[in-house]
């Protein structure tokens, strides 16, 4: 054993740190519902908050504001929280902490680790509680969502380091947040600007002066207007569900690719290969570089467009693919184009009388029309949003790399391995 350590239930802490059950700590109170818990007479438009897990997942650290409000009577019925409190989820998303910075009340969802700011640091058992996330689901009960409940978080035992050293733990965590936000931040300014940006590129073009009316709007007044049909020469979906079948996959060949290629922008994904004779009679819906391959059942309307690396194969019954004519239209520009929301929804239709949604026939999507610039100003439009996209990839890059250290920091500020200066 290393000196300065104790073997605990827990393992190896401090000599100076305790292991205790939250229960010795914290008065751990589940939440309460007003039942019936649709009865207007517990609700009202102002009041205390109503906290539900709607609010818990629209937060991130601290608890700020609700969407409902309780009566007086629904105020009776339920568990009230403070300002400066811990709660924690323990159904749906379960193990998720807040920090409450309003007065409001909380359901049977929640469970509240009543006086424990008055003991210890509450920023440390925030942290503390986001690290035992997994070991938390692990604990849930056996029933339709899988719960806590307030027993089995009273008897889960945790390292308790000295006051001093929790704020000091709670300090260094609490810095590599704030840059996860900051990156998390500038991240969706970016998104914003580069949204902003494809409307008018896609729209107004590249220094313009002179427009035309068209059905879709003004445009330049060099660009076309032109169908889908006119500019591609491939749309297909994928073979019929019997033409691919489990008894025909052989260990190494030619890739099937699937919806997950898409849906994550990853061509490595998937194990699913065909020999050689079931590639040649299905070849014509081999993928090549630069088609755009299109989810067309499930998770509809993702789209990709296959890179220069790939492995030769074909595309599964829940895809469609597109191979435009590059003498007329750049791929990357075509794909930008179907990127936008407007051309999105159009492919992706809805069945009549019913919510879900279908991707429109091939001979629908021929007919719809976009518009078209000149190669060259199409060129220039692709490289202007890939400087766009990579710097979206840095910063991307950027808060993974401070998500990482945050989690190795978590592993060993909160478990005693590594110390804090004091």
């Amino acid at each position: 054993m290393k000196t300065g350590y104790k073997k605990t239930e827990l393992g190896e802490i401090p000599e100076d740190w305790k292991a205790l059950k939250f229960g010795e700590i914290a008065d751990i109170k589940r939440g309460a519902s007003p039942r019936p818990i649709k009865d207007p007479k517990f609700f009202s438009k102002t009041g205390r908050e109503w906290v539900r897990i709607a609010d818990l997942t629209a937060s991130n650290k601290y608890l700020e504001q609700t969407t409902q409000y309780l009566s007086s009577e629904g105020e009776n019925n339920s568990v009230k929280i403070e300002p400066g409190e811990l709660i924690m989820s323990i159904c749906a998303t379960v193990g998720k902490p807040l920090i409450s910075k309003i007065r409001a009340c909380i359901h049977d969802g929640f469970v509240l680790f009543k006086d424990l700011e008055k003991k210890e640091d509450i920023n440390y058992f925030y942290y503390l509680l986001q690290s035992l996330s997994i070991k938390l689901a692990s604990l849930k009960q056996v029933g339709t969502q899988g719960n806590l409940n307030a027993e089995i978080v009273s008897n889960i035992i945790v390292p308790i380091p000295p006051i001093l050293e929790q704020y000091k733990i709670a300090e260094v965590l609490s810095t590599v947040d704030e840059a996860i936000t900051l990156a998390d931040e500038k991240i969706q300014k970016t998104e914003k600007l580069k949204k902003g940006l494809m409307q008018r590129l896609l729209t107004k073009g590249i220094g313009h002066k002179k427009f035309k009316k068209t059905e879709l709007g003004e445009i330049p007044e060099n660009w076309e207007l032109v169908t889908i049909g006119e500019i591609i020469d491939v749309i297909r979906r994928g073979p019929f569900g019997g033409a691919i079948k489990k008894q025909i996959f052989v260990p190494k060949g030619y890739k099937i690719y699937e919806q997950k290629n898409v849906i994550n922008n990853d061509f490595s994904l998937g194990n699913y290969y065909i020999n050689e004779d079931k590639y040649n009679e299905l070849k014509s819906f081999a993928i090549e570089e630069d088609d755009i391959l299109i989810s067309t059942a499930g998770t509809i309307g993702k789209m990709s467009i296959v890179p220069k690396i790939y492995k030769p194969g074909i595309i599964n019954q829940a895809m469609m693919k597109i191979t435009v004519n590059k003498e007329k239209i750049s791929p990357e520009f075509f794909f930008e184009i179907l990127q936008f929301p407007q051309y999105t929804k159009e492919i992706v239709g809805s069945s009549q009388g019913a919510t879900m949604k279908n991707i429109l026939k091939i001979s629908e999507i021929k007919k719809i029309r976009i518009p078209l610039p000149p190669l060259v100003e199409q060129n220039i439009i692709v490289t202007t949003v890939n400087d766009l996209k990579e710097l979206l990839e840095e910063m991307g890059n950027n808060k993974k790399m401070f998500e990482k250290l945050k989690k190795s920091l978590m592993a060993d500020l909160l478990s005693g391995k590594r110390r804090v200066c004091l």
